[in-house]
């Protein structure tokens, strides 16, 4: 053959927790370590040898079942050259094609991608990877909440209470207390940020461990690889480890911002209750922008706390660079000017009580 053969390869229907080794099918943490185990002995560079030898060794998937999520006598291995290096899918019930034959690597997309990148691509079990960068986000709705509930108080709750007037009766109370509550609620916000990184890091590495972040981000998520060569296509390119360094870097800052966000917020009000309220508001209202105002919003909500933290927003911001510099400059713009405003808002209503 002289053209690359590019295997359809977008699982719509399969689920990471199945394997089937010579008729026996395993589900679960079970599925998960049997996987891990057949893995271990052809992890390293991706060669033909190691490809005929799956395929010998394991066979190709032929077996179809309606309600199963994937062919039910795969395992990560044939699934793998299934997806890649044959000439099967399996996009839903309906709309399969049983794998007949495997191809060279250099005839693929996998060979195309060694050229273009130099490299050569790597077999590793990186459902570990797979699982942070899918587990991450909701990791920082969990501490955006926290973060909501946590820090709307930190300046309300003076108002309320009536403390207020006691602090700002004292020398440099003003400047002091401010200083000392926006230290502590950022600290505070990096602390559950990190919290909640890694606790999904130790929960990833225990059950599927944590090998190929040299892997390209595309075959670590399972998804097809485009190398149409007037698209940009990070997620066939970039290696796992860089997106994962760059979406932490993302998410941390969706986090400060919202952080940010919510002092201002606090500052403003003399009520714990109407903080909490009005923060939540803030934090969510972009999510209604998008729908209302679609792709003409975007770019700006693109670059909220809310958006900020799913991987697909990443994706999207290393796809495009005018998206990419509207979005980040409207964080940074929101996280300076929340600092600044709450500073001056909370200043400004010291004799309100």
């Amino acid at each position: 053959m002289n053209e690359k053969t590019v295997s359809p390869n977008v699982k719509s229907i399969r689920v990471d927790g199945l394997c089937a080794i010579e008729g026996t099918n395993f589900r679960g943490l079970e599925a998960v370590r049997k996987n891990r185990q057949i893995t271990e002995a052809y992890k390293g560079v991706l060669t033909d040898e190691k490809v005929r030898d799956i395929v010998g060794k394991y066979g190709l998937p032929k077996k179809v079942e309606r309600d199963y999520p994937g062919f039910c006598d795969e395992n990560y291995l044939n699934a793998f050259v299934t997806d890649y290096l044959s000439d099967g899918y399996l996009y839903d019930w309906d709309n399969y094609r049983i794998p007949t034959r495997i191809y060279p690597i250099s005839e693929t997309v996998i060979g195309e991608l060694e050229e273009a990148s130099g490299e050569q691509i790597s077999l590793y079990y990186a459902r570990g990877w797979k699982t942070f960068i899918e587990v991450l986000q909701y990791a920082m709705i969990m501490a955006s909440v926290l973060i909501l509930s946590g820090i709307s108080v930190l300046f309300a709750e003076e108002g309320q209470t009536g403390m207020k007037q006691l602090i700002f009766t004292t020398k440099e109370g003003i400047q002091k207390d401010i200083a000392a509550k926006t230290a502590a609620a950022f600290t505070l916000t990096v602390c559950i940020y990190f919290g909640a990184v890694v606790l999904d890091l130790v929960m990833c590495a225990a059950v599927f461990g944590l090998d190929g972040l040299s892997c390209p981000l595309g075959i670590t998520m399972n998804q097809q690889l485009s190398l149409d060569r007037n698209v940009p296509h990070p997620e066939a390119c970039m290696q796992t480890g860089s997106f994962i360094g760059i979406l932490l870097i993302v998410s941390l800052l969706a986090i400060l911002v919202l952080c940010a966000v919510t002092l201002c917020v606090s500052a403003h009000f003399h009520s714990c209750f109407h903080a909490v309220m009005v923060s939540s508001a803030c934090w969510g209202m972009p999510v209604m922008i998008r729908i209302f105002f679609g792709r003409f919003a975007y770019a700006l909500m693109a670059g909220t706390p809310v958006f900020l933290i799913f991987y697909n927003n990443t994706l999207e911001l290393l796809l495009f660079q005018i998206l990419r510099v509207i979005s980040l400059t409207f964080a940074i713009t929101l996280l300076v000017v929340g600092i600044v405003c709450g500073y001056r808002g909370y200043k400004r209503n010291r004799f309100i009580f």
